[in-house]
């Protein structure tokens, strides 16, 4: 299995080559296939594939990556040595540079000396100060609490509270601050399953509390509400019985939902997943999806996803989630690497995830001024669609990687000869760069495709890659044209009808 994996990963890679194409036509983005690459896209798999090498980080979990407006850089912290607490900073989300120390235990007052562990850090924002949350042993009791510090700016040196944010009499980890819409600051934490015994098994539960104005301290313990516990199998720890965890808890808002995230089994199994659970107020209670988990190892080489945190592209077109996995998955551990993939939410309020991706993906929107998402908010025309299928599958944002999840994508109905697909603007757009998925099918799948332009301009056979999840990408100098049009050049093996997956157009 694992050489089989590693072929197709290697082959991932050669295939790429085939799937992008550059065009002529202006002079704006004149930069060669292998630039754009290296400035316009991220690849997760640099951290894992031998033939990268490790360029990405590892030895790392429970990664938090944020944009800091101040600096206008993307930035991460993660558990990382156990006695000290890093930063990491970067301007394309694959290269990282090598970190900074920003607190250790020696300059936490409470934390443990003898045996210290400091691991969950994640940083806020109010005002001008930056607020550093993070789970480390406390010296006078045998088990962890959870702390705050404050800095000037997002790289530090933070200065520690002197205390714990809270200390309720119990062990308590995995820290998330989540702030509502109407700037109402709440405290998610996790009670460990270290000595939290429920009829004579060790459960973690995931509480929730309000967060005083001054982001230091929270109200007492009788008014924290409990949110989750574990009671769904996959959430069971794999082996035995006697452990139940759910950790790694993250609040996320859309429209008028919230949305907890949150990992369960053991961080050091392969069975380590990623579920969610939805309700009308921060304070529960809690649905946990039926189709839970939704981020789950998928082969070998990539297994126990967890602890995910949220972050938007800077011009907050889309929504990604960082999240790790096992770094030697021979011997699944703390050592976990970076994951970066897209996430959003369906018409009908259910969660999508775009991966785990192993190929190129775009940057988000609004890198630079020639990378920003136009095809969100377009106007689609389609030749027909194909009962079950969805008929704004284009460009909802989802790559479906699962066969459950298959009806999210776009089919046609009619002959492979008639059908197409049309972008358009309400006025003239300038297209720097393509980006086409196919669908997960193969009866669907094109070998070749061939693009027209409302300027009469035309591409004609674009290689089409074959891989789950990985782009075909098309580069322009500038192309300007008030519509983009998509129909079949040569079939696919097999090919019934014509499918893609997603759609992505960048430009400004």
């Amino acid at each position: 299995m694992r050489r089989a994996i590693m072929s197709f990963f290697i082959i991932l890679l050669a295939a790429l080559a085939v799937g992008c194409k550059k065009v002529e036509d202006g002079d704006a983005l004149n930069i060669s296939m292998e630039d754009y690459l290296s400035q316009y896209t991220y690849q997760n798999t640099k951290n894992i594939l031998p033939t990268q090498g490790r360029v990405g980080i590892t030895g790392i979990g429970d990664p938090h990556v944020f944009w800091d407006e101040a600096t206008d850089k993307y930035y991460m912290t993660g558990t990382y040595n156990g006695s000290s607490l890093y930063i990491w900073s970067s301007d394309d989300l694959t290269t990282w540079d090598s970190g900074n120390e920003i607190i250790n235990y020696t300059q936490v007052q409470w934390a443990a000396k003898t045996n210290p562990g400091m691991w969950g850090a994640e940083i806020h924002k109010k005002g001008d100060t930056y607020y550093l949350y993070y789970s480390a042993w406390k010296n006078d009791v045998d088990s962890p609490r959870i702390g705050v510090a404050t800095a000037n700016t997002v790289t530090g040196p933070y200065t520690d509270k002197g205390e714990p944010l809270f200390d309720f009499g119990f062990s308590t980890i995995d820290n998330h601050l989540f702030v509502d819409s109407d700037n109402t600051p709440y405290f998610v934490f996790v009670r460990d399953a270290l000595d939290n015994v429920v009829n004579g098994v060790h459960e973690s539960h995931i509480y929730i509390v309000k967060v005083n104005d001054d982001w230091m301290s929270t109200e007492e313990f009788d008014n924290a509400v409990l949110l989750l516990k574990p009671d769904q199998s996959w959430e069971m720890v794999s082996g035995g019985n006697d452990w139940k965890w759910v950790e790694g808890p993250w609040i996320h808002k859309h429209e008028d939902k919230y949305y907890l995230f949150y990992s369960a089994n053991k961080f050091s199994e392969v069975a380590y997943a990623i579920g969610y659970a939805v309700s009308a107020s921060p304070m529960g209670p809690y649905v946990k999806n039926n189709d839970n988990p939704l981020i789950y190892s998928m082969a070998e080489e990539l297994t126990g996803p967890g602890n995910n945190s949220f972050f938007y592209s800077k011009d907050h077109k889309e929504l990604f989630t960082a999240y790790h996995m096992h770094t030697n998955y021979n011997n699944p551990s703390g050592n976990r690497f970076l994951n970066i993939d897209r996430i959003g939410f369906r018409d009908d309020g259910s969660v999508y995830f775009n991966g785990p991706s192993i190929s190129n993906q775009p940057l988000p929107s609004g890198a630079n001024q020639y990378h920003n998402l136009i095809s969100k908010d377009a106007n689609i025309e389609i030749s027909s669609t194909l009962e079950g299928f969805n008929k704004n599958g284009i460009n909802d944002g989802e790559v479906v990687y699962s066969a459950k999840n298959e009806r999210y994508q776009w089919v046609a109905n009619d002959s492979i000869e008639k059908s197409y697909v049309k972008i358009s603007w309400d006025k003239e757009q300038t297209i720097y760069s393509i980006y086409i998925y196919q669908p997960l099918t193969v009866k669907y799948r094109s070998s070749k495709i061939n693009i027209e332009f409302s300027n009469d301009y035309k591409v004609n056979d674009v290689t089409l890659s074959q891989f789950i999840g990985e782009p075909s990408i098309i580069i322009f100098n500038e192309v300007k044209a008030g519509w983009v049009k998509v129909t079949v050049a040569e079939s696919g093996f097999g090919q019934q009808n014509f499918g893609l997956n997603e759609i992505m157009i960048f430009g400004k």
